[in-house]
């Protein structure tokens, strides 16, 4: 249930309880990180944190073709993408040299952000509404720092000035999106299958056209062609440097009220000593991940912690402030960390590392020990019981029912189902 969010076979548990040598317990371990269904599973905490969505929000919520970013977390996760590259395409993959077209729809984590597609609205406004969340949310996943805080004024707790949030905002203010009905700039991605699908019909054309059939037959086929086309994936694109806006520290966070102009600048109390890093969104990018910044790597490791036992060694998994509580156990917390970054920002290894524990092993059977010495469990004496998340209590109804789809990716599924479906599907048909 933790590393696939799904029961195990019969088949599956006979086979483990038959294993009586040494290292049964961690073959398992091995071969539910290899499922499918383990990037499946853990793609939704990650999905949480980058608020995605298949609408755009706002009054009207139009639904939103974003499904090729979801498909992407799958396929990281899945395939083991090392932790700082995961980062790094995700906030500029388009900035990499020679960007492949998986790096550029990893850009798609920032286009989460609402659109307005209300008539009478003000492109302006609502795309600094956008530059604003991706600044606030870059910060609160990788840093577990409350950035937004700062929008309006020097944050009161943490060392952030307002003005420092425009400077960093400045970095994330050259993107060609601005709130357009049509989610522009998109690039072409095609639903599972469906490229094959296309390239074998223009081939069955040109035959068709080689052998000369009728123009009917041609024009039957050409519309077949053009029944299957791709869809538009919104993406994040940089301005060309004679298109680069101008940055200003806005009163009261109002865009309207335009103070001074500031240029792109991490925040002081966050500065790396050495490295030179580049002044746009892939220099934050490598900034993130560097050992010179072991924030990420801490906030990082808390949440994989929390996913498994229900609650993070840090239990603020949001704030790592002033404000967030301490460490339960600050020495983990930091070998956990470096462990992460030695690895190779390996997040399977992680996860291995985590469930191998005897702290994960141990049973949620309460001593009176136990209870005298930790009743709140902070020091993991035992095992918490805890539900199952919304997710993992619907797939293990469908998997136990037989109804589960194992099909990845491609355009989600919403109701209403197609009338009689489920109907059909208990009646075995």
């Amino acid at each position: 249930l933790d590393l696939t969010g799904l029961p195990p076979t019969d088949d599956e548990a006979n086979a483990f309880l038959a294993d009586t040598s040494a290292d049964a317990y961690e073959r398992v371990v091995d071969r539910l990180l290899q499922k499918p269904a383990f990037g499946e599973h853990w793609a939704h905490m990650w999905l949480d944190l980058a608020r995605y969505a298949d609408s755009s929000g706002y009054a009207d919520d139009p639904m939103r073709t974003i499904w090729g970013y979801r498909d992407y977390v799958i396929r990281s996760l899945n395939s083991n993408k090392p932790f700082n590259q995961f980062t790094i395409e995700q906030i500029a993959g388009d900035l990499l040299p020679n960007a492949t077209e998986e790096q550029i729809v990893a850009t798609a984590f920032h286009r989460n952000t609402l659109t307005n597609n209300e008539g009478g609205t003000n492109d302006e406004e609502f795309r600094n509404v956008a530059i604003v969340d991706r600044v606030n949310t870059t910060f609160a996943v990788w840093m577990a720092t409350t950035m937004t805080c700062a929008q309006c004024h020097n944050h009161k707790f943490d060392p952030i000035s307002q003005s420092e949030f425009y400077k960093f905002m400045a970095y994330f203010n050259q993107t060609a999106d601005n709130d357009q009905p049509d989610e522009s700039p998109t690039m072409p991605i095609w639903s599972p299958g469906d490229k094959e699908k296309h390239d074998k019909l223009v081939a069955e054309v040109v035959t068709l056209k080689a052998k000369k059939a009728t123009r009917e037959e041609i024009a039957a086929k050409e519309k077949q062609v053009n029944a299957i086309k791709p869809v538009n994936l919104p993406i994040i694109q940089e301005l060309p440097a004679a298109k680069f806006r101008k940055s200003h520290k806005l009163i009261l966070g109002n865009f309207l009220q335009p103070a001074e102009e500031v240029t792109a600048e991490l925040p002081s109390a966050f500065r790396p000593g050495k490295t030179e890093f580049e002044g746009n969104r892939l220099g934050v990018a490598k900034w993130l991940t560097s050992r010179e910044n072991p924030l990420t790597s801490r906030v990082a490791v808390n949440r994989f912690w929390s996913q498994i036992f229900g609650k993070g060694i840090v239990e603020t998994e949001e704030d790592f402030g002033y404000q967030g509580s301490l460490p339960t156990n600050q020495p983990l917390l930091d070998w956990l960390a470096v462990e992460f970054m030695d690895s190779g920002w390996n997040m399977k290894q992680l996860i291995k590392t985590i469930v191998m524990s005897s702290a994960y092993r141990q049973s949620s059977t309460v001593s009176k020990t136990a209870l005298q010495v930790d009743p709140k469990n902070v020091l993991l004496m035992r095992y918490p019981r805890r539900r199952l998340d919304a997710e993992t209590v619907r797939d293990q109804a469908l998997a136990i029912s037989g109804l589960l789809s194992d099909k990845i990716g491609g355009p989600s599924v919403f109701p209403p189902q197609p009338a009689g479906m489920w109907q059909a599907a208990f009646n075995g048909d």
